[in-house]
């Protein structure tokens, strides 16, 4: 991949937060053409015995570890299409997922997590692991570089196919539109598999930049422990991530080190956001709050420090090379008429960092670009006269209870003033999660919860129902769970 060509040779790369292990771009370049030639040596050969004549497709059960890192880079040089799966996952999902694409081989650092068949050693720590073709083995397009499960944790069968173009673009766009260079280095909070987290390392890499590799997260001292060693300058992380370091009081004990924060992921409350940035504003640094989806590898907007807080509640202004229309939602797969500024409409990007389509079917895998560049991104919002962008809703997060239609990420917002909560309809009824583990079902603010919902809604007080629970469920990704939720009914 291009990604390493800005590193100058003796410059770190990556550091292993448990190892205390450094290697630099030199290093890396020769780790990940050694993997490279291993896999055209011990693979491309076997794919031929296979009766496999396109690009091959190979399983990454990807860990924040540096062989993870170089298997990701090397299969990619060798050729193969690489589905970043996520290394934790549960053995029965993950199996799932291989009967339905039927990759050619599992590929690991972790030998324990794949049994059947015996795993293979290569170099750099991997292992592969065959998958019988008894019904036959996925091939890929020529174009398609990696494949991202739109739900990483719950192991949807439903992949997003990305180009190397995609991920490269997406990457340098970043790194220019938050200033990254070869000074910054970066830890990763966050899972490699998620689009979030595999752009924070390939946006540093492709600059020259380091990064700490650690599986540990916000709420782990070890993890703190490596930001201030390691002196790192930029952190990463998702609204519940920054809820709880703010909850613990931990905020303040961010390393001087720390000059950049940032956020995607879904939206962090306006309170938080404005903290957050007086924080960092404080130190001389920057918080950035930001905007993405899997389908466009990974960020759409950032917004710049300086336009906070004045711009509190909004997602930024759309990253290099990209744009957004807002278009008057329609039904169908056209697009509707364009919207003026400040009106809502559906969010419409364009970029060349958008996915080739998805793919549900090892046949999927095979197709070419279905989009053209242009993502229906199904989120909500308007632009302002500056180009900002504000999400204020989901099209399929819209429900009707009879006939009223109801925006539940709105009503999630209203309530999360006052505390955690997450919003489903179902069988007309409007179920509300709330983190009140103390509350019984008879408790007077959940009734009087209720009675504001009928009151704002519209609707009968029995078709609304308050559940609390002790957390809401998240995806590793840290994004509300909300099949979890409609399993917990």
């Amino acid at each position: 991949m291009m990604l390493l060509d800005a590193g100058a040779p003796d410059a770190i790369a990556l550091i292993d937060a448990t190892s205390g292990e450094t290697v630099r771009y030199q290093d890396l370049r020769e780790r990940v053409d050694t993997a490279r030639a291993a896999w055209l040596r011990d693979l491309a050969p076997e794919c031929v015995d296979r009766h496999l004549r396109a690009p091959a497709l190979v399983f990454l059960q990807v860990r924040n570890d540096i062989a993870s890192i170089v298997a990701l880079l090397s299969l990619r040089a060798a050729g193969f299409g690489v589905v970043l799966v996520d290394g934790s996952l549960d053995t029965q999902v993950r199996d799932g997922l291989i009967a339905t694409y039927r990759p050619v081989c599992v590929v690991t650092s972790d030998a324990q997590s794949v049994s059947d068949p015996q795993p293979i050693a290569t170099v750099n720590g991997l292992f592969r692991s065959p998958v019988a073709d008894q019904y036959g083995l996925a091939t890929v397009h020529d174009t398609f570089a990696f494949g991202l499960a739109t739900s990483g944790s719950t192991g949807s069968p439903k992949l997003v196919r990305l180009t190397e173009q995609a991920v490269v673009a997406n990457a340098r766009s970043i790194a220019e539109a938050l200033s990254i260079d070869a000074s910054d280095r970066a830890i990763t909070c966050l899972p490699l598999h998620y689009a979030y987290g595999l752009s924070l390392l390939t946006s540093h890499l492709a600059t020259g930049a380091s990064v700490v590799v650690t599986d540990k997260g916000f709420m782990d001292g070890a993890f703190w422990s490596a930001v201030k060693q390691h002196n790192v300058t930029a952190l990463a992380g998702v609204p519940y991530m920054y809820e709880m370091l703010e909850r613990l009081g931990a905020a303040r004990a961010v390393p001087s080190s720390v000059r950049v924060m940032t956020q995607a992921g879904g939206r962090l409350r306006d309170e938080s956001v404005e903290r957050l940035h007086a924080f960092m504003q404080l130190r001389g640094g920057r918080f950035h709050v930001m905007y993405g989806q899997t389908e466009a590898t990974a960020r759409i907007t950032v917004m710049p420090h300086d336009w906070l807080p004045a711009r509190v509640g909004s997602a930024g202004r759309v990253i290099p090379g990209g744009t957004i229309e807002i278009r008057q939602l329609v039904d169908g797969a056209a697009a509707g008429p364009l919207l003026a500024h400040d009106e809502d409409g559906e969010v419409w990007y364009r970029g060349p960092n958008v996915m080739l389509g998805y793919a549900t079917t090892r046949e999927e895998l095979a197709l070419g670009d279905e989009l053209g560049g242009s993502l229906r991104t199904g989120d909500i919002g308007h632009l302002d006269a500056d180009g900002c962008l504000t999400i204020t809703g989901r099209v399929k997060r819209i429900g009707k209870l009879f006939g009223v239609r109801i925006d539940l990420d709105a009503i999630e917002r209203q309530l999360s003033v006052a505390f955690p909560a997450a919003v489903i309809e179902t069988d007309n009824q409007l179920v509300v999660f709330t983190v009140m583990p103390a509350a019984t079902p008879d408790d007077p603010a959940l009734r009087s919860l209720v009675q504001q919902l009928s009151s704002q809604l519209r609707v009968q007080q029995r078709n609304i129902v308050v559940k609390p629970i002790e957390a809401l469920p998240r995806t590793s990704s840290g994004k509300v769970d909300y099949p979890a939720l409609r399993r917990a009914l």
